[in-house]
């Protein structure tokens, strides 16, 4: 019973090392296979290791025969013992991980007061959770959570203190971004345009701390104050007048940077081109806004609030699109349970119910909003249908970010991007990849000058 703990790392990598394996794979393997420098009680390793050191001390009394079957029998096991190190390995990392993004499921809950649910105790590492908050763009809304723990349950201050840098630094980003946005509206008012903000403010004002959601850049409407005419050029050139240089290359939108802004400022909020569907919805959308009063502006500014439908409806598609092409973060969920929860009453949901069938986001809309939910603890995990786990597996993974290429290589790249994408088209919409391949591609080519109306 005390043969384990008599082989010693040495022995081990020797094993691995006799074997053809490089002394830094030995090294590792052994690490792996040995605790404290001794073979474990309890391991699945174990027993074939301490096999196969004990028949390496015997090969001087064994025949030719019998050393080459030992051999045969010695490699079979270390390939098993491989494998099954490597399952076991794999499936103690699912599990720590799955504590981790538990954990972090809490604190976003504690973070947004969608639960006042305190965890026992703290068994994860703070620096992967950390890392885990900001794939997910959600490193300060997860903070907030922090601070309603207990105080025995709080990271050490040395290990949360580059966490706090970044939120504070991200606070001064905020209200840098909230300036410039607010002087560019100015600017446009003083040319007789209004600025309608899409997503980003309007989203931000529905978490408790609006400063602690992340954000990249603004995405602006432009409409007259007067009349209906296309005024997209016009805030493009009052832009240039004022020092700026705007990039016109995407039809979609133009871009341009101000003193501690991004800005795209679309022309269109959907990317129709090629679509007949999202082209309807374009002008769904330009309608409503068009109509808009313009008597809902962020205070002490000239930026504007958009219909709620509208807001409501580009978020949907802008989480689609980005679901297709890119995947999507907890923050895209988070933006859209945050958003609905806080205009509940505002929504007009059974007009917003049909409009997502008519737009084909139904079965996308079904469990990108139960998973809104999920977020936000009023569904467990075993409330989600199988699409909808599927989804979640895709939210968990990291973002399909590519390099922008042109050319041929941009051709075959794209075809990538949507034949990767496959399962979401064959579960999540009413079309193929294909189709939708070829739809992007007839309106790359016959549509370049794409327009409403």
């Amino acid at each position: 019973k005390n043969i384990f703990p008599s082989i010693t790392f040495t022995q081990v990598f020797n094993v691995f090392s006799y074997y053809g394996y490089t002394k830094e794979v030995s090294f590792t393997l052994a690490k792996l296979c040995t605790y404290d420098g001794y073979l474990p009680q309890g391991s699945p390793a174990s027993p074939y290791l301490s096999n196969v050191v004990c028949k390496k001390h015997h090969f001087s009394a064994r025949t030719h025969y019998t050393i080459i079957n030992n051999n045969i029998e010695i490699y079979l096991l270390l390939r098993f013992n491989v494998v099954l190190i490597t399952w076991c390995m794999a499936y103690s990392l699912k599990h720590i991980m799955t504590r981790i993004q538990d954990f972090f499921l809490c604190l976003i809950r504690l973070g947004t007061s969608a639960s006042a649910d305190i965890p026992a105790r703290m068994d994860v590492d703070w620096y992967s959770l950390e890392d885990l908050a900001n794939e997910q763009y959600l490193l300060g809304v997860m903070l907030d959570g922090v601070e309603k723990l207990p105080r025995e349950l709080r990271p050490e201050k040395k290990a949360i203190i580059q966490s706090i840098g970044q939120m504070i630094q991200s606070e001064h980003q905020y209200a840098v971004q909230e300036q410039a946005a607010a002087d560019m509206a100015l600017l446009m008012h003083q040319h007789g345009i209004k600025t309608y903000v899409l997503k980003g403010a309007v989203v931000a004002e529905c978490y408790p701390r609006p400063e602690h959601r992340r954000s990249v850049d603004m995405d602006c409407f432009l409409l007259p104050e007067v009349g209906t005419e296309d005024v997209w050029e016009n805030g493009n050139c009052v832009v240039e007048e004022a020092g700026f240089s705007v990039a016109r290359g995407f039809y979609k939108n133009s871009t341009f940077h101000l003193p501690g802004l991004a800005v795209e400022n679309h022309r269109f909020m959907t990317p129709f081109r090629g679509s007949a569907r999202l082209k309807r919805l374009e002008k769904l959308l330009q309608r409503m806004i068009g109509e808009d009063s313009g008597s809902d502006r962020f205070e002490g500014t000239w930026l504007y609030r958009p219909p709620v439908m509208v807001s409501a409806l580009f978020l949907i598609e802008h989480a689609y699109s980005h679901f297709l092409h890119e995947g999507l973060t907890w923050r895209h969920v988070l933006d859209w349970a945050m958003f609905s929860r806080r205009h509940r009453e505002e929504i007009d949901w059974n007009s917003f119910e049909a409009y997502i069938d008519e737009f084909g986001f139904r079965r996308f809309y079904d469990s990108y909003a139960r998973l809104g939910r999920f977020i936000l603890d009023e569904l467990s995990s075993d409330d989600l249908p199988p699409a909808d786990r599927r989804m979640l597996e895709d939210v968990w993974a990291p973002l399909d970010l590519h390099e922008t290429l042109h050319g041929l290589k941009a051709k075959f790249q794209l075809a990538g991007n949507y034949w990767r994408a496959r399962w979401k088209y064959r579960l999540f919409t009413d079309m193929t990849w294909l189709r939708a391949l070829m739809e992007w591609v007839l309106g790359a080519v016959f549509d370049r000058e794409p327009r409403v109306g």
